[in-house]
């Protein structure tokens, strides 16, 4: 008679060492001197307050998320997330503010990409949602 292990039963699969360095390298990514990792939710504990203004500040800006499709509204979004920008890289890359401040403008750009990158599906869920419901609270 044939039979089957039960799901308590059964192995789970094991990650391979080839797997695993695999993942870490997804995971984490090295730009210049920095090590960036996604969010962990100590970061986003720390990040709500940061990100509390972006919105407020897309709100009364009245930023439209297709806008953010164009270069004109990417620069738009940068201008606008330019006063935080400094307190965004520091709690994602871990370093002071004022080395932020510090960083070249080339490794700041490739840093923020990292960084919107890694943490894109938690970008959408928090962002989308609020801005989706900005944009239908202020239309006339």
């Amino acid at each position: 008679m044939l039979t089957q292990a039960l799901p308590s039963q059964r192995k789970a699969p094991q990650m391979s060492d080839k797997q695993d360095n695999l993942q870490t390298m997804i995971d984490e990514q090295r730009v210049g001197e920095y090590e960036i990792k996604p969010w962990s939710l100590a970061k986003i504990q720390q990040l709500l307050p940061v990100l509390r203004v972006a919105v407020e500040t897309f709100k009364e800006h009245n930023v439209k998320l297709e806008a953010i499709d164009t270069p004109e509204g990417v620069l738009n979004l940068i201008t606008l997330i330019m006063p935080i920008l400094p307190s965004i890289l520091s709690i994602s890359i871990g370093i002071t503010e004022e080395e932020a401040l510090e960083m070249q403008a080339d490794l700041v750009s490739v840093s923020l990409l990292v960084i919107i990158k890694q943490n894109l599906s938690y970008l959408k869920n928090l962002m989308g949602p609020l801005l989706e419901t900005i944009q239908s609270l202020t239309a006339v």
